[in-house]
């Protein structure tokens, strides 16, 4: 098996507009200057690193946005135009949903079983509906395309369809599913229909309902399958999703002690399930669930390089005065990098949330779109078309020029002819 890392460019319309409640780096950073080329290429920078610690690197391209579609869809009428004009006088806010660069967090996109994990021998795909923000599941039809475009043979790629976006079925994608290297699988839920023990102050954008549905779509055995509820403290703190407060890997398991309900049992539970592995606890001594927020550890990236595998910890820069972190090398991490995500920081996106994992045989990623894999000269087109058409600074007043909308659509057509896709 080998895994791939993929992660999605953000687009020329990447902004700040505190869109997502419960996330306290989105909310606090609203209104901030954003500059949309400075992101991209920080992404862009980061899969480098990834293909050059030979970690096999996808490319997805950039949503389009503002997503007119969207706007015509809630009783907005006339020209591109005219409908924009409108939507920023009456209503600027659903214009920045509309126009949001979200979809650059691909931990959200889906949730991928691996062929070896699935009884019918199949890699399975389920979009996350994430239908708990406008924004974000204004992106679910073309994430959806673009991995039935890139996985398309059927003989080794199995496609479902989202969730049914309705409350009991919110699903916010593998930010929350940790599959460890015997095949177990970790899913964890902010909440569920028969219990009321919930977060008070912000939602919970997981329900265990939805990842029960998508383990007997992906043909799950459940002697496999652990479903661990997040705890409440923990999302009223701004975690948001399971991978802001605990990552896994292989046979390695890091978390904080007040991650889940009853933290420890779980943790026992698990060990029973998986009796090889290695669980390193962070208690909150070390690091507050405010430190942790504010740092995104647990959102860092757990890899193995090549060829000498070590096993590398990739931390945002944010991470870099963390004490804690002299408690991670030599053991059980050969070394820890830091990478400037800083754009992405700030509405509250680590390494973790900007890629999504996926694990294939040699066959299967033989059978997979070519066009996206990662090159230097793949990286060096994308490097040259973001330096031309992405925009240094971004406000919602770029999107009334109709020449700005353009240059939003050539980029977005730009990327996606040079990674081959036909969407």
């Amino acid at each position: 098996m080998v895994e791939i890392n993929a992660d999605t460019l953000s687009g020329p319309t990447h902004h700040f507009g505190g869109l997502s409640f419960g996330n306290v780096a989105s909310t606090q950073h609203e209104g901030i200057l954003s500059c949309p080329k400075k992101a991209a290429l920080q992404g862009l920078e980061k899969m480098k690193l990834f293909y050059e610690l030979g970690v096999p690197q996808l490319i997805f391209p950039p949503h389009l946005r503002p997503l007119v579609l969207t706007l015509k869809q809630l009783g907005f009428s006339g020209s591109e135009q005219n409908i924009v004009e409108s939507v920023y006088k009456s209503h600027p806010d659903l214009l920045l949903m509309c126009s949001s660069s979200s979809a650059m967090w691909t931990a959200n996109t889906a949730t991928i079983t691996p062929s070896k994990d699935a009884l019918d021998g199949k890699v399975h795909f389920t979009p996350a509906n994430l239908a708990s923000n406008l924004h974000r599941a204004i992106e679910v039809a073309f994430s959806a395309k673009v991995l039935r475009c890139i996985f398309a043979d059927s003989r080794y790629f199995r496609h479902h369809q989202p969730l049914p976006s309705a409350y009991e079925f919110f699903d916010e994608g593998a930010a929350n599913h940790t599959r460890f290297s015997n095949g177990l699988q970790l899913f964890v839920y902010g909440r569920k229909a028969d219990s009321t023990i919930r977060p008070t102050k912000y939602p919970a954008r997981q329900t265990k309902e939805a990842q029960m549905a998508i383990a007997r779509l992906h043909c799950l055995p459940e002697e496999k399958l652990l479903f661990f509820q997040q705890n409440p403290a923990a999302i009223d703190s701004g975690v948001f999703h399971n991978d802001v407060i605990s990552t896994g890997y292989g046979k390695l398991f890091l978390y904080h002690e007040d991650a889940f309900v009853e933290t420890s049992k779980k943790i026992k539970q698990l060990e029973r399930h998986f009796p090889d592995i290695e669980c390193i606890q962070v208690t909150k001594k070390e690091l507050s669930l405010h430190q942790a927020v504010t740092s995104y550890l647990f959102n860092s990236q757990i890899i193995e390089s090549e060829p000498n595998e070590k096993l590398l910890l990739i931390c945002p820069t944010e991470c870099k005065q963390l004490s804690f972190l002299q408690k991670l090398t030599p053991h059980p991490f050969d070394d820890i990098l830091f990478v400037d995500l800083r754009q992405s920081m700030m509405n509250g996106g680590g390494p973790a949330c900007l890629r999504l994992r996926i694990e294939v045989t040699d066959k299967e990623m033989k059978a997979i779109h070519k066009g996206v894999f990662f090159t230097l000269q793949l990286y060096k087109e994308i490097q040259q078309a973001i330096n031309k058409w992405y925009p240094d600074t971004f406000t919602i007043t770029d999107l009334l020029d109709a020449d700005f909308r353009k240059s939003c659509k050539v980029a977005h057509e730009k990327i996606v002819s040079l990674l081959q896709l036909e969407l």
